[in-house]
């Protein structure tokens, strides 16, 4: 019996390695793919790896293609790589402040909404990564452009109600003034 046990356990622990070295194997395959695409030897449309998606965003942002990259940087967010996305979404965030300086305040139909998807973009790095300031300035950039409005200026309400004077509850304090 001790014999046919220990069979089964050597059988477990070699199906635990060749799963593991089939996963490292996928990996390597992967990184072997990402190297090719940034030495230029493989095009970014020919792969399906988050970091080509990435890549192809980066060199249609390059191109001048906007709507072409925010497409291809929205496919790289649905990426499970953490790093991965908080860079996409920084450069999310830079590509809509770009378009919208390029157009100017003089096109309010288009400039103030991209400002608008800038600041998504850029709060969204901040709620992953609270301490990164390329995200905090360019946010601050983008409120400079467009202010946002409190909620209570939106709303025309008048002026506030008159206040009952405070009296005081000390003892013996005088209500009266000389």
């Amino acid at each position: 019996m001790r014999r046919r046990e220990a069979h089964w356990v050597f059988a477990f622990c070699t199906l635990v390695f060749a799963a593991l070295a089939f996963h490292q194997a996928v990996l390597l395959h992967r990184a072997r793919e990402v190297n090719a695409i940034l030495d230029g030897t493989l095009s970014p449309a020919q792969s399906s790896t988050p970091q080509a998606a990435f890549k192809q965003a980066m060199s249609l942002e390059q191109q001048g293609d906007y709507d072409e990259a925010v497409t291809a940087y929205k496919q790289v967010l649905q990426s499970q790589d953490p790093a991965l996305r908080h860079a996409a979404l920084f450069n999310l965030g830079n590509l809509h402040l770009r378009e919208a300086l390029a157009h100017g305040p003089k096109d309010g139909t288009r400039w103030l909404p991209l400002i608008e998807f800038a600041k998504q973009s850029y709060r969204a790095v901040l709620r992953e990564d609270a301490s990164h300031w390329d995200a905090r300035y360019n946010l601050e950039h983008a409120l400079r452009l467009a202010p946002e409005l409190d909620e209570l200026s939106l709303t025309d309400e008048g002026p506030p109600p008159e206040r009952e004077p405070a009296r005081s509850t000390a003892p013996n304090a005088r209500i009266d003034l000389p």
